[in-house]
């Protein structure tokens, strides 16, 4: 029996509506060609086995463009993709989806470069939004920031670096602003919470629990007015506290709302003692 297979330059109509138009081998296609669909699918470049395998370009029915590496009819390798809204991926390929090293451009401009594992960002990489404001360099899962990472304004204003947890900082963390003011401590879902040392550029230091980088709980201010020892509320003394002045006079003594309330007593730097009532931060004679 004869057995006559298609071989050299060809055309092909598929059943599928599907035309497929260049070279043959061994009845299959293989080499340079272009298959073409009504539905607008459209696949031109290197084939081998009737799938595309080399460099080849892929339009889809719904506007994105792809040009690259093709393995056994699936993107594989390098290449770019553009999509109908304007954004553009350019890096590698594995099982037709964005995996590996890549650049993504997205259509308001903002950009992403690193690690891609399922079409998705994963592993180390660097964000920066359209404005170019900030950018973001360290860990991703699933698009979102996890692990370590740094965060920094271009203005300096803010600069965070530690540990973050689904997009937002979480873990211990250290912070730097731009009056100078340095913080290292704990965060929790997005907001400083906890424990940790907040620096001030004249030497200042606060060492307590914080939050929202003021004191909040049991702290100790230390700086060129003099030492603030006790209890917070929201950055201002709430409760009971030792404080010591310039002068070295110590007061020992409850606060309410930042302001001396209640019976205390005032230990001056010679040794004498007084002992007085105070009501919102004024002393009530007779002491």
């Amino acid at each position: 029996d004869l057995d006559f297979q298609r071989e050299g330059a060809g055309s092909e109509a598929l059943a599928n509506g599907c035309t497929y138009t260049g070279s043959f081998s061994l009845g299959k296609r293989s080499g340079q060609g272009a298959y073409v669909c009504t539905s607008g699918y459209r696949l031109e470049g290197m084939f081998r086995d009737d799938k595309a395998d080399g460099t080849a370009r892929e339009t889809l029915p719904g506007g994105q463009v792809y040009v690259g590496q093709f393995v056994a009819g699936v993107r594989e390798g390098q290449g770019k993709m553009t999509y109908a809204d304007g954004s553009s991926y350019e890096g590698q390929f594995k099982a037709g989806l964005r995996e590996g090293v890549g650049a993504m451009t997205y259509a308001d401009g903002s950009k992403y470069s690193g690690a891609w594992k399922a079409d998705r960002r994963n592993g180390d990489g660097t964000f920066t939004p359209a404005d170019g404001s900030w950018s973001y360099t360290g860990g991703w899962i699933d698009d979102l920031r996890e692990g370590r990472g740094r965060l920094a304004f271009v203005d300096g204003s803010y600069t965070y670096e530690g540990g973050f947890n689904k997009d937002q900082p979480d873990g211990d963390g250290m912070v730097s602003f731009g009056d100078g003011r340095v913080f290292e401590g704990r965060f929790a879902e997005g907001r400083q919470s906890g424990a940790g040392v907040l620096t001030f550029a004249d030497g200042r230091r606060i060492v307590g629990t914080f939050r929202d980088y003021r004191p909040h709980g049991k702290a100790v201010d230390a700086g060129p007015n003099g030492t603030f020892d006790g209890e917070w509320t929201d950055g201002v003394l709430n409760g009971p506290a030792v404080v010591i002045g310039r002068d070295g006079t110590r007061f020992e003594g409850s606060y309410v709302a930042g302001r001396r309330e209640g019976l205390g007593v005032e230990i001056r730097a010679d040794g004498s003692r007084q002992q007085c009532r105070w009501s919102a931060g004024e002393r009530k004679q007779p002491c």
